[in-house]
């Protein structure tokens, strides 16, 4: 039991770590996509040897930025990933971008190799991790740390994060000049390795190596070809043409990971709001074969989701076009460059060959095909199609989060929440069958049956039957669409057969305050019902208010017009908002069964007759919810309420029943004294 909960606290920590590092690439996104668009212009500019040209400007900026993104990753990371073990966010950024600048940039500015070089880029991101880590070692020992108390907060932070500081700064030195001069003393050249290989290999290892990297968070190509000093890239697969150029053409269209072919995957699924918005940002770029807004900004950086087929497909598609070239089943006749577009490369390379163009296609089309049920993974696409079954209907919206202030992490334990508990609450749907259960509602004067509040049930295969309490798990996961739809379809369907045996009763349908506050769904609701031949109401919950309160006015009003009744339900578990209720215009307040439970004490029963006052002298019909003994019924008609419901009369009841019920019979001096109570 106890190693259980260890190994859940370390996938826990490890999960947490891992989002922490990608809103940081998102948050760096703007950076790699400078380096990249420099990239792009200096190989695009024409280099005319002057400085002061062009050209020169744009190389003169390169170099900087080339040089500051390993240090700005660095102090990001280290600044969000102390934020996420609770600690001050800039101690942690000072540092480990002050480790980073007094360690690792002198050190590989000092020496001429090729590791050397590229070890910046690796630190980056291991130096963050680890002095993050030391940092929440040493405070635990609490070793010469003052009290917050004693002195201001912001100081004592300061004085207690010198010593941890020093400590740090002093490790880290220590263990990163052993680990680099091991590196770069043992490894001088690795490119001497692998150019005895066959190219097959040679291209193989660069395509796992590369995307790897990128995957980690890493710019793959820069680091590879650095190591490699892009001899690799030379090497001939066939004719004349390189592997670089086989590359391009064939297999990394779009950029890394041939994301080209996600995007043509993204678009055929239809996906999500939020990865349709960023393939489109992303689609520009992406002509020219730069991917760093998908790769970052999509996330696929340490997405486990589509580590697959980023690394699979241009394994795969390397090993498939360079048995296609080496067999000479196509034409190529020219080399290409990294930048040219997709379509135009293949034209170039086949010399015009319309062969050369349609392998490029097939290969798009493979790599869509390789993308697409890893995107369907992604998106919990299987939960949404059984849901479907379930609601029948193909409304069933993602759920669409906003960024708080704790960024993309918090935002990504929301989601996982959510999906949790939409699949923990779909199980139980799988399990039994969904049913619209009535509730009656009783006039108070003429103790005569008022109508009926549906309400949802679940019917296990035992005959069980459950309460609604999945409807929350539901709508916190975006498919309050999906239950709205279905209790009006069941509803309209229950009022035909009724009606068909001459039963009309009024009934009051539950509804999300989204749904009557889109002008759309409700003119789709008022084209569906004949409120000349039915009498419906709408219940939406006082909690409920959105931010769209405009629109929900504009379409009660409608609603109204159209002679659908709207009344406000639970009122008095939220704020209690007067002066919202009137702006709303609804017809009837239900007021919510905790009130009624405290009319027990003298408080309660004063604030009970005080809010039923109050709520009548609006002209509002009032509705008693949770009555459930005589005594609360005699109580709550000497208030003004109009109708109740509850226990008393009945519980909910299934369809059949409900057609059949009636109140339980009252004697004349009880009606009479209801009546006169009423009256007073």
């Amino acid at each position: 039991m106890l190693v259980a909960i260890k190994n859940s606290r370390l996938l826990r920590e490890v999960s947490g770590t891992l989002l922490v590092m990608r809103e940081t690439f998102i948050t760096i996104l703007p950076l790699y996509m400078l380096m990249s668009l420099l990239d792009l212009a200096s190989t695009l500019i024409p280099d005319s040897g002057s400085q002061h040209s062009i050209y020169g400007v744009v190389q003169l900026i390169s170099f900087p930025v080339k040089r500051a993104l390993p240090f700005a990753v660095a102090t990001l990371l280290g600044y969000k990933l102390a934020r996420h073990r609770r600690i001050d966010p800039l101690v942690g950024a000072l540092i480990s971008g002050v480790s980073f600048a007094v360690v690792v940039a002198p050190m590989a500015a000092a020496s001429d190799s090729t590791v050397a070089s590229v070890l910046p880029s690796v630190y980056s991101i291991l130096l963050p991790l680890l002095s993050i880590f030391l940092l929440v070692m040493i405070r635990r020992c609490r070793f010469l740390q003052i009290n917050g108390k004693e002195v201001s907060h912001l100081l004592a932070t300061s004085i207690n994060s010198i010593l941890p500081a020093v400590c740090i700064v002093l490790i880290n030195g220590l263990l990163w000049h052993w680990l680099s001069s091991l590196l770069i003393s043992s490894i001088s050249s690795p490119g001497d390795y692998l150019t005895h290989l066959p190219v097959l290999v040679q291209g193989s290892i660069r395509v796992v190596a590369v995307h790897v990297l990128w995957f980690l968070g890493i710019h793959g190509n820069y680091v590879y070809t650095s190591l490699m000093y892009g001899n690799d890239l030379n090497q001939i697969v066939i004719h004349q043409f390189t592997l670089g150029s086989l590359l391009n053409t064939f297999v990394l269209f779009g950029g890394a990971g041939g994301t080209l072919s996600m995007m043509v995957a993204i678009f055929l699924r239809r996906h999500t709001m939020r990865q349709s918005v960023v393939a489109k940002i992303s689609l520009p770029l992406q002509l020219f074969n730069l991917n760093d807004i998908l790769i970052f900004g999509y996330p696929i950086v340490f997405n486990p989701y589509l580590l697959v087929p980023f690394i699979g497909f241009p394994l795969v598609g390397f090993w498939l076009a360079y048995t296609v070239a080496a067999l000479d089943l196509i034409p190529l006749v020219e080399n290409v460059h990294w930048i040219v577009p997709f379509g135009i490369n293949a034209w170039h390379a086949g010399g015009g060959s319309l062969l050369t163009i349609g392998f490029q296609l097939l290969m798009l089309i493979i790599g869509a095909g390789m993308y697409y049920p890893f995107l369907a993974l992604e998106s919990g696409d299987s939960i949404r199609q059984k849901l479907k079954k379930v609601f029948a209907t193909d409304e069933l919206p993602d759920a669409q989060l906003e960024v708080t202030e704790e960024g993309y992490f918090h935002r990504q334990q929301q989601v996982m929440q959510s999906h949790a508990q939409a699949m923990e609450a779909f199980k139980l749907l799988a399990a039994g069958k969904l049913e619209l259960w009535y509730q009656p509602q009783i006039d108070v004067r003429s103790m005569q049956l008022y109508g009926f509040e549906a309400l949802l049930r679940l019917r296990m295969p035992d005959g069980k039957i459950i309460g609604p309490w999945f409807i929350e798990k539901l709508e916190n996961a975006g498919y309050s669409n999906a239950l709205n739809n279905w209790v009006i379809n069941q509803a309209l369907e229950d009022l035909h057969q009724w009606k068909a045996q001459g039963f009309e009763p009024r009934i009051s349908l539950n509804l999300t305050a989204d749904f009557l506050s889109s002008e759309e769904k409700v003119k789709a609701l008022l084209a569906r019902i004949d409120t000349s031949l039915f009498h419906l109401n709408l219940e939406m919950l006082e909690s409920s208010f959105t931010d769209q309160f405009s629109d929900l006015v504009r379409n009660v009003s409608m609603l109204r017009d159209n002679g659908v009744t709207l009344a406000i339900d639970d009122f008095g578990t939220g704020y209690s908002n007067l002066a919202l209720l009137h702006k709303l215009g609804i017809d009837s307040v239900k007021l919510d069964r905790s009130l009624v439970a405290d009319s027990a004490t003298p408080r309660g029963e004063l604030l009970y007759r005080e809010l039923c006052g109050l709520l009548k002298a609006f002209d509002y019909r009032l509705v008693a919810e949770g009555v459930e003994t005589k005594e609360q019924l005699d109580f709550v008609s000497t208030c003004g309420i109009d109708i109740v419901q509850g226990w008393y009369f009945a519980a909910a009841l299934p369809p059949a029943e409900a057609m059949h019920y009636a109140p339980p019979a009252q004697t004349d001096a009880e009606t009479k004294t209801n009546i006169d109570a009423t009256s007073t």
